[in-house]
């Protein structure tokens, strides 16, 4: 019993180790905050590389109509540190509690952009695209 147990401990370890060694410093060249809800937002965000915080901003976000041609947004990218990090994301509707996105464990290459979407209901979703090119 000894020997399969140790046998199933060691096929447990590339598991875990690959989870583990994901976090990678990359450059975050863009956020963009979108406001798809009927219904202007004030919203928060702050972004950390390591324990330093390197942006901090609450703002008001207009509401979408259904004829509007681009979706009322707000966009970090000047402000943003122009070298690689371990970049953190705390983010929310102001009054609520914040979300936190670990930037660093959600992208495989060395440059990346996050973008956060506002939907009815104060539900917020967020993405990576992997590269630094604005879409």
């Amino acid at each position: 019993m000894k020997r399969r147990t140790a046998l199933a401990s060691l096929c447990l370890i590339p598991i875990t180790s690959g989870c583990v060694m994901n976090n990678r410093e990359a450059r975050l060249a863009r956020v963009a905050i979108g406001n798809f809800s009927s219904s202007a937002v004030s919203f928060e965000i702050q972004i950390f590389e390591s324990e330093s915080t390197v942006y901090d901003e609450s703002m008001r976000i207009e509401p979408n109509s259904d004829d509007a041609v681009t979706v009322p947004s707000f966009v970090i990218e000047e402000d943003l540190p122009s070298e690689p990090g371990a970049y953190r994301i705390e983010y929310g509707i102001s009054g609520s509690s914040l979300e936190e996105f670990d930037f660093s464990n959600s992208i495989d290459t060395d440059c990346g952009q996050v973008h956060i979407d506002i939907r009815e209901a104060d539900r917020t979703e967020i993405f990576v695209s992997d590269s630094c090119d604005t879409i």
